[in-house]
């Protein structure tokens, strides 16, 4: 997550927002973009250069925030819909086994599994595991405490009968079941 262009901008823009006090971009005065470290200010311009974001020091923790928000919205989400219209993804048994993992979420959304289609999809999937557990120990524990909230709600939901989650949370492994913030229609609607 930590070295995606996307998740870094997104962590950027978050901590614009907490600096300036906002919610959205289109609120920040000239003032406060003034205000903002050469750095962040730049992101606003009308041009930046990319390296603004790919090079930028960040502390893991921010992408462990953003982790737990993200789990933390997903699961509620989940919450909302009726049961059977929502499910989970679990990275690593995505990588542990990418045809079954594969097959069950199109047979979720009512698609027959073709075992081809499977089978080339799954080798698409990276085998790159989380570096979390190269960490040093404090690193690891500010992380830890970041992804507290997300795993959490992970656990919680694991908890439901109703719901298809399961499996320990384990924070920068990407392990335990992400929710997959998809709401399906009846199947009625899907044919």
């Amino acid at each position: 997550m930590s070295r995606h262009v996307g998740f870094r901008a997104i962590t950027l823009l978050r901590e614009i927002h907490r600096r300036c006090g906002v919610t959205r971009l289109a609120d920040l005065t000239a003032e406060q973009v003034r205000d903002l470290p050469p750095d962040l200010a730049a992101l606003l311009g009308e041009s930046f250069d990319p390296a603004l974001i790919t090079e930028r020091p960040m502390p893991l923790s921010a992408f462990g925030d953003l982790w737990s928000t993200l789990v933390t919205e997903g699961v509620e989400f989940l919450d909302s819909l009726p049961p059977g219209q929502g499910t989970t993804l679990s990275y690593e048994q995505l990588l542990d086994d990418p045809t079954a993992e594969l097959t069950r979420l199109a047979r979720f959304i009512g698609i027959t599994p073709d075992l081809a289609w499977a089978k080339a999809a799954a080798s698409l999937i990276p085998t790159r595991r989380g570096s979390a557990r190269a960490l040093a120990a404090g690193q690891r524990a500010e992380l830890d405490t970041s992804c507290a909230p997300g795993t959490r709600a992970l656990a919680l939901a694991g908890t439901r009968p109703d719901r298809t989650s399961a499996g320990r949370a384990r924070c920068g492994s990407r392990a335990g079941r992400v929710p997959v913030t998809a709401a399906l229609p009846p199947r009625s609607r899907l044919r």
